[in-house]
């Protein structure tokens, strides 16, 4: 299957799917385009598709990622990376989480650059790299921010020995020195980001690399946001590109929706229990619908509680505890409802909406723990000029 083939077929797959994602194209371009004005001519956006895109399909916006001039994309792995070649993207691609040997080696056809933290990872890589008669350009993670997650310490001299070892390999590159920062708080940045910046210059004189050789990044999407002094060389920027962000911070559109329909209608008197374990008991005799979605398409069950769906512009609530490839919501005060009818179950449908904030707090946990896998693959992409 060609990459044509490949993203003809996700844009149609929604049309005959019990659920799908709807990925807005438009949505998306706007939110690089705004992004890349905001730190024009500053420093360089690397738009981070990993997890095929925050759940989004890499496959679908990488060629909007292509035709923008991104000039680097993060991945968390090799077929994300084969993804971005297929579509055109001849930029620098770099893997935006510690790889093992295996992944490495199998990456090298991609010439992805390579996340390093640890003398022995390093010296696991020079060795693929010399079997292969390659250079492997590296970015040293190193643990200014405190977060301590594939991050050398170099706050102590054997840190700062083992970061001069890393770089010593002949095989290997320096190619950045970066950070990542665990908390969205802005003192914490600010701290975080002046330690960086002095570890990071002091590492540079150590190894006697050149200042403009080597690409100094820690800025994620709330930092590019909310501490312009973060960008430094480059921007690694995920949440907001697909409108993952805090509202306030404007001109950043949300690109998805996740839809069912309507399968089937039926009436029900007072009393009468719904679903697994018969927990639910209707107060009124209802008219309750069953939606093509579960939670084997990614709806947990933790979002039944309290929660509802868009039916028709008006919200229908969910009666029953979720089952595996279908929910049952309660459609007796929405009028002319058919089977096939569309169902929202994250987005907008006329002027109602299901908002973010409602199944965080269902979900005790942020929105990408649940975009991430919905829809099992069923994407469709619309608002898009060049389909």
């Amino acid at each position: 299957m060609t990459s044509q083939d490949l993203m003809h077929h996700m844009r149609s797959s929604g049309q005959d799917a019990g659920s799908w994602l709807e990925i807005d194209a438009a949505a998306f371009e706007s939110n690089v385009r705004n992004l890349l004005t905001m730190i024009d001519d500053t420093a360089l956006l690397c738009a981070v598709v990993k997890s095929n895109a925050y759940g989004h399909g890499a496959g679908l916006l990488l060629p909007s990622l292509v035709r923008l001039g991104v000039p680097f994309v993060g991945v968390g792995s090799n077929e994300e990376a084969a993804i971005a070649r297929r579509c055109g993207f001849t930029g620098r691609i770099l893997r935006v989480r510690a790889a093992a040997p295996q992944e490495i080696k199998a990456g090298l056809r991609h010439d992805i650059e390579e996340l390093v933290a640890d003398p022995q990872s390093a010296w696991e890589m020079h060795k693929i790299a010399a079997e292969a008669g390659k250079l492997v350009r590296i970015h040293l993670d190193i643990n200014s921010s405190g977060i301590s997650r594939h991050s050398l310490d170099v706050s102590s001299a054997l840190g700062r020995a083992s970061a001069v070892a890393i770089v010593s390999h002949p095989g290997l590159q320096l190619a950045g020195i970066m950070t990542h920062f665990p908390k969205d708080d802005n003192g914490h940045i600010e701290t975080a980001l002046e330690r960086f910046k002095s570890q990071a210059l002091t590492l540079l004189h150590l190894t006697g690399t050149p200042r403009e050789g080597v690409l100094l990044h820690c800025a994620n999407s709330y930092a590019a946001l909310h501490v312009r002094g973060s960008w430094l060389d480059m921007v690694r920027a995920g949440a907001v590109l697909y409108g993952d962000s805090d509202p306030r911070a404007g001109h950043f559109q949300r690109c998805l929706a996740f839809k069912a329909r309507i399968a089937s209608i039926n009436s029900y008197a007072a009393g009468t229990k719904v679903g697994y374990g018969l927990t639910r008991t209707l107060n009124r005799d209802s008219k309750l619908a069953t939606v093509t979605a579960g939670y084997g398409d990614g709806y947990r069950r933790a979002l039944a509680r309290q929660g509802g769906v868009l039916v028709r512009g008006r919200r229908a609530a969910i009666v029953d505890v979720v089952s595996m490839n279908s929910m049952v919501v309660d459609v007796t005060d929405v009028a002319d409802v058919s089977p096939g009818d569309e169902v929202v179950l994250f987005g907008r449908q006329g002027s109602a909406e299901i908002a973010p904030a409602e199944l965080e707090a269902a979900n005790s946990a942020i929105l990408a723990d649940l975009y991430t896998v919905w829809a099992q693959g069923n994407r469709v992409l619309v608002n898009d000029e060049h389909m």
